[in-house]
């Protein structure tokens, strides 16, 4: 999942408006695969378990000096919608733990941005990533 320049994007208390994009990725950390005599492709793939990663990447217009400590866990909350369309705004909302952060300096034209790397969470088993539908509107 890729949200280009959401408008707000919060971290419990903190808020920010300068966000470029979102990027969430799903990786299998145990993939079970198994093969038959049928040929070589496999004839059965499950993945049991798996990781989700999260970037928060921030442009960065002055000096920012302001780090949250690696292992703070919080809700991150942002909205996708379509720039023309905001009756289909889903709010997205992912439990996790701040890993890391990288900075990148910017050259040329390109601006300072500041990466926040997170870690999805779930103390329940399910899918820490909640995706709410917009409510439906009449026509």
């Amino acid at each position: 999942m890729l949200i280009l320049n959401p408008e707000i994007v919060r971290f419990d208390s903190l808020v920010w408006e300068d966000v470029c994009a979102v990027a969430i990725e799903r990786i299998g950390t145990k993939i079970i695969e198994d093969h038959d005599d049928r040929g070589p492709f496999a004839a059965f793939v499950d993945v049991s378990e798996q990781s989700i990663k999260i970037r928060v990447t921030r442009a960065i217009a002055a000096d920012d000096v302001a780090d949250i400590a690696l292992g703070t866990p919080g809700e991150l909350v942002f909205y996708a919608a379509s720039a023309a369309d905001d009756r289909r705004r889903r709010r997205i909302a992912v439990s996790c733990v701040v890993v890391g952060t990288r900075v990148e300096p910017g050259a040329g034209a390109k601006p300072p941005t500041k990466t926040l790397l997170f870690r999805a969470v779930s103390a329940s088993g399910d899918d820490p990533v909640v995706i709410d539908t917009p409510p439906h509107t009449e026509a």
